[in-house]
This record gives C-alpha cells, sequence and structure tokens, in this order.
C-alpha cells in the first residue's frame, strides 16, 4: 500500500463465538475533533479471538493524523490516537515498508519465526 498504514485491533468475540465488530471502522482526520474521514476494513478469527485490520490510505506525507476505532453495538470506541505519515520520498530515497509485529500469546510460545529469524516475544526490543 502506497501512502497508507493498517490499524489492527484484537477483540474477544461474542460469547457464541461470532464475530463482536462484523464491519470493523475507523475515523481518522487531521485534528482530534474533525475525524470526518471514514475506512471499512476487515475481520479474521483465530481461535477464540477476532483480529480486525483497517487501511487508511491516500495520506498526504509528513502529516499528524488523530484517529478513533468506532464502536460497535457490542464494543466500545477507542480513544483518540494520532501518528504522523512518512516523510515524502525524493529521487535519492528508496521505498520502504515498515512491520510492528505483536504477539498476544495465544499459544505461550515465547518464540516465533519471522522472516527465517527465531524471535523471542517476551522481550520487547523497542
Amino acid at each position: 500500500r502506497q501512502n497508507g498504514v493498517t490499524i489492527s485491533w484484537t477483540t474477544s468475540g461474542m460469547p457464541n463465538g461470532a464475530n463482536d465488530s462484523p464491519y470493523p471502522t475507523v475515523f481518522f482526520g487531521l485534528a482530534p475533533l474533525e475525524m470526518l474521514n471514514q475506512s471499512i476494513g476487515s475481520s479474521t478469527t483465530y481461535g477464540t479471538h477476532w483480529f480486525h485490520n483497517v487501511p487508511l490510505v491516500n495520506l498526504q506525507p509528513s502529516t499528524t493524523y488523530y484517529y478513533m476505532i468506532a464502536s460497535t453495538p457490542y464494543v466500545a470506541s477507542s480513544a483518540n490516537y494520532s501518528f504522523r505519515s512518512i516523510q515524502k520520498a525524493s529521487s535519492t530515497n528508496q521505498p520502504f515498508v515498515v512491520t510492528i509485529l505483536g504477539d498476544l500469546g495465544v499459544n505461550r510460545s515465547p518464540l516465533i519465526e519471522f522472516n527465517d529469524t527465531r524471535v523471542d516475544t517476551s522481550t520487547c526490543y523497542c
């Protein structure tokens, strides 16, 4: 995705296992009280949890964006958060992708494999 980010979160689902956020939605904009843009993503299940991913695309470079995960009848909305988009690429810059990996520890294994590298998820390298 060019000039974009994906907002991801997890929910525990309904007591019957159904998705508690079937239309995961994020509101976003250039000010905390002016989140006039909306994006709808997708959900997948893993065990008893639901993972929601909402892409925000066509962002302006070097711009602070504010966002909030929308509520559903079963899940409250999130607090307001923000991020700053990357600077505009120049002819000397190479395109790049940033991946941030989180592990919920569902299988209780502190080690995972990522790009053929074993990562100890019990320690945060921030």
